[in-house]
């Protein structure tokens, strides 16, 4: 900090520095409450559960248009994508069964393995 000019009176320095210090405050306190500059996107539970909601709902459009059951459906994708309970699924299990269905409901190549699961 410089020092104070000739002629200012101890109060006066002492009446600027804490005056200094309770801006700093401020700031601080600003600084530490401000939201982040880049917005975040959905957490990882909500993108999971997201993923779930999406999966069932193309389990259901499947099982309408092939006649299967879901149980049968959903055998499947947990032995195509290694997924021991849906509830555990990791983020990558889920988005590979989601394709997986698209895959199968859009009559792609990869869904050929569908086909020969539930024969």
């Amino acid at each position: 900090m410089k020092a104070p000019p000739v002629g200012s009176s101890p109060r006066r320095v002492r009446h600027v520095v804490t005056e200094i210090d309770r801006v700093r405050g401020q700031l601080a306190e600003v600084a530490a409450t401000a939201a982040p500059a880049v917005p975040a996107g959905p957490s990882a539970f909500e993108r999971r559960r997201i993923l779930r909601d999406k999966r069932h709902g193309l389990v259901a459009d499947l099982g309408r248009r092939d006649r299967r059951i879901h149980k049968d459906i959903n055998a499947w994708l947990n032995t195509e994508t290694g997924i021991a309970r849906v509830q555990d699924a990791t983020l990558d299990q889920l988005e590979r069964s989601v394709e997986l269905l698209l895959d199968a409901l859009t009559g792609s190549r990869r869904s050929l393995n569908f086909r020969c699961f539930l024969s």
